[in-house]
């Protein structure tokens, strides 16, 4: 069983070409340059949609946290919240959620996808 980044944009237009096109290179970019030795998957988005709405929607499993390398953890975690967020930027107008498990990550203009502060911890 693994930890998982998951993600949802919903809005009431579809995908156009263009914003379809910008993000696959934006995956396929993140997905050919993974630094980080064994990759557990790909940056996944799945064909089935959750709602009526939703346009954008996946989840990307994350390596088990060991102590002893919790620092690889984050590493890999932040890689692909910054995919996460190069995704985000092409589809502002969208409604986000992303989440780690109960974790609701929070959204922040000039940092993007990060995870939430003491007083910002939401449980979905």
């Amino acid at each position: 069983m693994g930890i998982s980044i998951r993600y949802e944009a919903r809005r009431e237009t579809p995908l156009n070409g263009a914003e379809e096109k910008k993000i696959l290179e934006i995956i396929t970019t993140y997905c050919d340059a993974y630094p980080f030795g064994k990759k557990f998957e790909d940056f996944l988005v799945f064909d089935k949609l959750v709602h009526s709405d939703t346009v954008f929607y996946g989840a990307t499993k994350l390596p088990m946290i060991v102590v002893e390398d919790y620092s690889t953890w984050v590493q890999i975690t932040t890689y692909w919240l910054a995919c996460l967020t190069e995704i985000t930027h092409v589809l502002k107008d969208a409604i986000w959620s992303a989440g780690i498990e109960s974790i609701s990550l929070v959204w922040d203009e000039v940092a993007g996808w990060r995870f939430p502060a003491g007083d910002e911890v939401e449980e979905s």
